[in-house]
């Protein structure tokens, strides 16, 4: 069996511990003792820890945000934020859907330069924000700023996207 705990040292620091027994029997399979082993994991806790309140930090971030923000990975939207639905009117299973394709949310007047921009960030190359348009699922056109940068996402490359809706100031 293996399980976690957590000790207190005499000083009162807390440490966590992984701890794997297994009985030890004799050729004739009585039990003759148990073998435990103990290590500590009070770093690897540290870092799931803080890995945790900084996962936590960005969903709350990125839920708040007044943008539309998401990651695209291969083509595919693997993350939209709330402001994303709110925005476009999908719901965020359908922008995970394999049937949805990133392209059909924008205006047909602009997907050759979006889809110039998407080319040049799987290149590597860095762009700078551009202007666009979107399609809602009702059929509304929205005016966006659409600022990206290439992140890691998984271990692999990704488009971190940031869209600001400016139909109003048009």
């Amino acid at each position: 069996e293996q399980f976690e705990y957590e000790f207190q040292r005499k000083d009162g620091t807390r440490i966590y511990t992984s701890i794997s027994a297994s009985q030890i029997t004799d050729d004739d399979g009585k039990r003759v003792g148990t073998l435990a082993l103990i290590a500590d994991i009070t770093e690897r806790k540290k870092v799931e820890s803080s890995l945790k309140s900084s996962e936590e930090k960005f969903r709350n971030l990125a839920e708040q945000s007044p943008n539309i923000i998401f990651i695209n990975q291969k083509g595919k939207v693997v993350y939209a934020n709330t402001e994303a639905e709110n925005a476009t009117g999908y719901k965020t299973e359908e922008f995970y859907s394999p049937k949805v394709n990133f392209m059909d949310l924008i205006a047909p007047e602009s997907k050759e330069f979006v889809k110039s921009q998407f080319i040049k960030h799987m290149k590597g190359e860095d762009v700078r924000p551009y202007e666009y348009k979107l399609i809602s699922k009702k059929g509304q056109t929205i005016d966006v700023i659409n600022s990206t940068k290439i992140i890691d996402y998984n271990g692999e490359p990704a488009i971190l996207g940031i869209e600001t809706d400016v139909t109003e100031s048009k």
